[in-house]
């Protein structure tokens, strides 16, 4: 095999694992809440909340109280910190439900694998909203 035939083949390679590492993890950008939400965020009936602290568990079971957390987090914007290194620990893990199906789990920093910072903070409006601070 020649030069030439070598180097495209390193090409093809390269293009093949860069197209797999970006399926995979993709490039992360800043989104609201709702925009990660996989559906209508809207369509959430109940929500769990878990102080990292205490490993105390807060559930949001009643259709008013999930609809106005809902309202109050939706618009929250995720920021991708610089800094993807492995972090352990959270002060609050946020589960959403749909009728029994968890839709979507994320602590203040971390949402599907990424590490963020939000804008609000949201650990101070849970903390605010539940008086877990």
């Amino acid at each position: 095999m020649g030069w030439a035939m070598k180097k495209w083949s390193l090409v093809i390679i390269a293009v093949f694992f860069g197209s797999i590492f970006y399926i995979k993890w993709g490039v992360a950008k800043t989104q609201t809440l709702e925009e990660f939400y996989p559906g209508n965020i809207n369509h959430v009936t109940s929500v769990e909340i878990r102080d990292g602290r205490s490993g105390k568990l807060l559930k949001l079971e009643d259709k008013d109280e999930v609809k106005a957390f809902i309202k109050g987090v939706k618009d929250i914007k995720f920021i991708p910190l610089k800094n993807q290194k492995e972090r352990k620990g959270y002060l609050y893990w946020v589960t959403f439900y749909e009728k029994g199906e968890q839709t979507l789990s994320f602590s203040g920093s971390q949402i599907k694998h990424r590490y963020y910072q939000t804008d609000p903070d949201i650990d101070t409006y849970i903390a605010k909203q539940f008086d877990l601070g």
